[in-house]
């Protein structure tokens, strides 16, 4: 959910205690959500560029495949 379209709510009638653990938890699944992925690398797109065979098996390459 943007941060633009958050929801207040009203806590004043919890305890201290239960205010905090609310606001802690909140913050807790703001900072699991915010968890930055590591990028996708392409490690064996080398070995797929041109067509492959290998014992009488043909693998084609992602351009052809893509023009189909």
């Amino acid at each position: 959910m943007p941060r633009a379209a958050t929801t207040m709510l009203d806590l004043s009638e919890l305890p201290p205690a239960q205010r905090r653990e609310v606001r802690d938890f909140v913050d807790f699944l703001m900072t699991k959500r915010s968890i930055t992925r590591k990028p996708v690398t392409k490690h064996f797109a080398k070995l797929i560029d041109e067509p492959l065979t290998v014992d009488n098996l043909h693998i084609p390459s992602r351009a052809s495949l893509h023009e189909r």
